[in-house]
């Protein structure tokens, strides 16, 4: 959990210290995106934004002028106690969503509750089951080449739990995703690299394979997943 407070920490100075300098910078062309770098961090920006600015409660002017008062020394807007009771608040709230999401199950009930979900999946028609213990279904079978672990790939995808809730949807947000294949859950980077591109395959993940013992969102501890996956594309 401390881990992943300071990866959103690192993001969020990231496109904060990013949206300073380009009030006193003048803005890129594409042409000046010469290299692989250039490009994969200019995609990995707007990627950034895109999952910041999608959150209602992020304030764009408000967060970049509590960031450039810090870094600067410029007198603060807030008092020292304002801020810790604030801080505090959030921490109440955010462990308030998760308590609701969990709906009282315990990880431990979770976690036999999604095996026993797969035992009962495996044995149901088209449902495959590989060494690791994941499932999958062919819906559509392509044929296109197959992705390894160091491509970049562009997928649709539902992600939902067990009883059918919706957890996650690129058709939802209105896009495909596009990531690395070995930055993202091990379920999805062994499902994945079994589809030639072109395939829609459904992914039946167990929770050491999804996100184990973290809760994320309306994802509770040990949940399996399930994920309706088309690989789009290889990204070059």
């Amino acid at each position: 959990m401390k881990r992943g407070v300071w990866i959103i920490l690192l993001f969020v100075t990231i496109f904060a210290l990013s949206s300073c300098m380009q009030q006193n910078e003048k803005r890129m062309k594409k042409e000046d995106l010469k290299t692989k770098d250039d490009r994969s961090s200019y995609t990995f920006g707007i990627d950034l934004a895109r999952k910041l600015t999608a959150s209602p409660e992020f304030k764009l002017e408000a967060f970049l002028q509590g960031f450039k008062d810090e870094a600067t020394d410029y007198p603060l807007l807030l008092s020292q106690e304002e801020i810790m009771k604030i801080k505090n608040e959030g921490k109440v709230q955010v462990a308030k969503k998760m308590e609701e999401t969990s709906e009282g199950i315990s990880p431990e009930e979770n976690l036999k509750l999604g095996e026993a979900f797969l035992a009962e999946n495996k044995n149901k028609e088209g449902v495959k089951v590989t060494p690791s213990g994941l499932q999958y279904k062919v819906i559509r079978e392509g044929t296109g080449k197959k992705p390894n672990t160091t491509n970049t790939v562009k997928v649709d995808y539902k992600g939902t739990l067990i009883n059918g809730e919706v957890f996650d949807s690129s058709y939802d947000n209105g896009e495909p995703l596009v990531f690395k294949l070995g930055q993202v859950i091990k379920g999805w980077q062994e499902g994945i690299r079994l589809m030639p591109v072109g395939s829609k395959y459904v992914l039946y993940i167990p929770s050491k394979w999804a996100y184990g013992e973290r809760a994320s969102g309306k994802i509770a501890a040990n949940s399996a997943l399930i994920f309706v996956v088309e690989l789009l594309d290889i990204v070059k």
